[in-house]
C-alpha cells in the first residue's frame, strides 16, 4: 500500500505529463463516468468497513451492560458508517451545515 502512494505522489509531482492526462481523460464523459463510480466504490468501501469497525468496538465493549431491548447493537455502527463516509465535512460541529449550502456533499 505504501508503494502505491509513492507512486502517485510521485506520477502527481514529477511526471506532469502523466497527470495532466489523466486530468484530461477524467474531464470526458467515460471518463468522468469511470471516475465517479471508482470514487463510489472506494466511498462505499469506506463506509462499511468503518460500520464494521463500530459493530466490532461494540461488540468488544465490556464496561456497560448490554441492552436489554437490542440483541445487536445499531446505532455506534451507523454514527461510524455517517463520520466515515460524509460526516467528517460537518466537524468540527462549528461548521454547521454549510457544506450542504456549498453543494460539496
Amino acid at each position: 500500500l505504501l508503494w502505491m502512494v509513492v507512486l502517485a505522489w510521485y506520477i502527481t509531482h514529477h511526471l506532469s505529463v502523466l497527470s495532466d492526462w489523466w486530468g484530461a481523460v477524467l474531464q470526458t464523459g467515460m471518463g468522468s463516468l469511470m471516475g465517479t463510480i471508482m470514487f463510489a466504490i472506494f466511498k462505499t468501501n469506506q463506509i462499511v468497513g468503518a460500520c464494521e469497525l463500530g459493530a466490532r468496538a461494540v461488540a468488544a465493549e465490556t464496561l456497560l451492560p448490554r441492552s436489554r431491548y437490542f440483541s445487536t447493537p445499531w446505532a455506534a455502527p451507523l454514527l461510524c458508517g455517517f463520520l466515515g463516509g460524509c460526516g467528517g465535512q460537518f466537524l468540527p460541529f462549528s461548521k454547521g451545515l454549510a457544506p450542504l449550502d456549498k453543494r460539496t456533499s
